[in-house]
């Protein structure tokens, strides 16, 4: 004959069931917590997000057709370009040629560039759906750059857009150190997403671009 389990008394079971109850309201505030100090361990550089880009992401994105306002565009020569749009519905790589006080493209500057251009030759049968442009607010580039461009970067558009817009957008496009960013990227729809530095690497940069270019509409 097996012993019957005690029953509890009722005190006991309210207990029991308080203390229950307590726990459920208590979970969405531990939630809560928990969800407020790791923004703060982001926020604060201690703690990292992981995800799929390699590059700063510009948060939030910059509208550049709002932004900079009228852009003037021409071709590597100089010679103006008649575009409506001056994304055309590609992803854009975008060179900075002047910032912090430099008025014309420094050396850094130039290996910008080069890496654009072998970025985008890697991209093989996509290079199509991507284009490279320098922006500057200085309207003409001197003979020397000129040549350079014309030699080293045919295929890269010249942009110009005053200089306290370019000021916004400099200052968006910096590392939490204060660098520079090498180059940024822009949809087909005008907005700077995301931009890179010395920190990231060429396979890294080439990740991303096939990426966004596998996962994005083709226009």
């Amino acid at each position: 004959m097996t012993k019957n389990s005690p029953t509890p008394s009722p005190a006991s079971q309210r207990r029991a069931n308080r203390i229950k109850l307590m726990v459920l309201w208590l979970i969405p505030f531990g939630l809560m917590a928990i969800a407020m100090f790791c923004y703060y361990l982001v926020q604060s550089g201690q703690m990292t997000v992981s995800s799929k880009n390699h590059g700063s992401l510009v948060q939030p994105p910059l509208q550049l057709n709002e932004l900079l306002g009228n852009i003037q565009h021409s071709d590597s020569s100089g010679q103006p370009l008649d575009l409506d749009n001056p994304w055309q519905g590609k992803w854009t790589m975008v060179v900075r040629g002047d910032v912090d006080g430099a008025e014309q493209c420094s050396q850094s500057c130039r290996d910008n560039l080069y890496a654009t251009r072998q970025l985008h030759i890697r991209l093989d049968k996509n290079a199509n759906r991507v284009q490279r442009v320098y922006l500057t607010h200085n309207p003409k580039a001197d003979a020397d750059f000129s040549a350079f461009l014309q030699e080293e970067h045919r295929l890269t558009k010249f942009y110009v857009a005053d200089q306290a817009s370019l000021a916004s957008l400099d200052s968006a496009l910096r590392t939490p150190s204060g660098e520079a960013a090498s180059f940024f990227l822009v949809d087909p729809a005008g907005w700077a997403m995301m931009f890179y530095s010395s920190e990231h690497t060429g396979n890294g940069k080439l990740k991303d671009l096939k990426h966004l270019l596998k996962y994005s509409r083709e226009r």
